[in-house]
């Protein structure tokens, strides 16, 4: 549930699920605060306004439905100190800089797309939260439009209402979801249908007065146009306020708030058949109505005794299998061919080219660390559980990788 191509360092061939969030390399030292408001001020709205000047060209990818030109008063007023730490920040700077540098270049779109990868650093998460959460220069993009089962509707553009109750089981026994998945199908291309996820969760069952709750450590893998890949990881809370509904909110990071509604599941505890098919929906400051589907198994691959059952709730949420879902490869090969994997790059410059800012700036709020209440200590112990469960993976897979490793040099 991710993601974009990167500039950024490489982990190289061996998988490192347990990384955390990785940012641009820092040329230089930070530059200190200790600068004159005026100067600040003078510099914010010089850098901004080249900005605007090269988002406001024909064809720039990152424009968005909301012309930086047409925000930028607000971004002035309202802004100005975020907007000055961004400039002074080592790797926001540099992607100002780098942006603006791809000004009139032939593959000025993709140049663009590449500077704005993996923006996650404070400064950038900043400026978000005044320009869109405090001060609300940029509109939010509303819940309209068509809805599943709509002749219209597609996963990227359409709307994710709450699914029909009839659709929502009933019977989810959230402490069953402790352990290792893999999502080996995804409906929203935008956040769902990347390969190598594989998630590690405790469920905690209801007791007195408490509802269930699930803790999540989040991991995925984007591919390089070379073979090699970035491994990202987050952590994640719900609530279960009903048996089939998980709730993740009070999110600091652009107000983000995701619902999961459990359409199907069984066998939860058997590491070959066992399934839990997600349903969600949800809101941030920047885009209300997103949404998308998972379907988690214990094994890598989707078992085929399970796509009947996937198919009929699919089917009852009105977003049928076989139509919208992709199947993903949780393979992770090292290598793979460069024809292929140079389509693959090209086909999601062009994705990401046509997404707008409220959709990567929803990407970027639920790859974040969910807010976790301090004082609730059994979420806290959780969450280190669920970090030794993913060093013991990473452990096994890297074994099986020197392995191959080993057996082709032999070969």
């Amino acid at each position: 549930m991710n993601h974009r191509n990167s500039v950024s360092p490489r982990i190289g061939k061996t998988p490192d699920l347990n990384s955390p969030s990785i940012s641009h390399p820092k040329p230089f030292q930070q530059a200190p605060l200790n600068v004159e408001p005026s100067t600040l001020i003078s510099l914010a709205a010089s850098v901004l306004f080249a900005v605007a000047l090269c988002f406001c060209r024909p064809g720039v990818a990152l424009a968005g439905s909301e012309n930086l030109a047409a925000v930028a008063p607000c971004l002035l007023s309202k802004c100005q100190l975020p907007l000055a730490k961004c400039i002074l920040n080592p790797s926001c700077a540099a992607d100002l800089t780098c942006v603006i540098g791809c000004a009139g270049r032939p593959d000025e779109s993709s140049c663009q797309i590449n500077c704005g990868n993996f923006l996650e650093n404070d400064a950038v998460v900043e400026f978000n939260a005044c320009a869109l959460s405090a001060k609300k220069c940029v509109p939010q993009r509303p819940d309209k439009g068509p809805v599943p089962g709509d002749a219209s509707w597609d996963p990227v553009k359409g709307r994710y209402p709450v699914p029909p109750p009839e659709s929502v089981t009933d019977d989810f026994e959230v402490a069953k979801m402790t352990g290792r998945w893999y999502i080996t199908a995804g409906l929203n291309p935008l956040f769902d249908t990347f390969d190598c996820q594989v998630h590690f969760f405790e469920g905690m069952a209801p007791k007195d007065n408490s509802p269930g709750r699930l803790v999540g450590k989040i991991n995925w893998r984007i591919n390089e146009v070379d073979g090699e890949f970035i491994s990202r990881s987050t952590v994640q809370s719900f609530v279960q306020t009903k048996p089939g509904l998980l709730e993740n909110h009070g999110n600091e990071y652009l107000h983000y708030q995701d619902d999961w509604y459990v359409l199907d599941h069984a066998d939860e505890d058997d590491p070959e058949m066992g399934f839990v098919l997600i349903y969600y929906r949800g809101q941030n400051d920047a885009w209300a109505g997103y949404g998308g589907g998972t379907l988690y198994t214990r094994a890598k691959t989707v078992p085929p005794q399970i796509l009947d059952r996937v198919r009929e709730a699919t089917a009852k949420a009105k977003v049928p299998f076989d139509k919208f879902w992709k199947v993903t490869d949780n393979s992770c090969p090292v290598e793979g061919d460069p024809k292929k994997l140079r389509v693959l790059y090209a086909e999601r410059l062009v994705q990401q080219a046509e997404m707008r800012a409220e959709e990567q700036l929803t990407r970027l709020a639920r790859k974040t660390i969910s807010k976790v209440d301090k004082e609730e200590k059994e979420i806290a112990q959780a969450a280190q559980r669920l970090e030794k469960m993913t060093e013991k993976f990473v452990k096994e897979e890297l074994k099986v990788t020197e392995k191959a490793i080993e057996d082709e040099e032999l070969a």
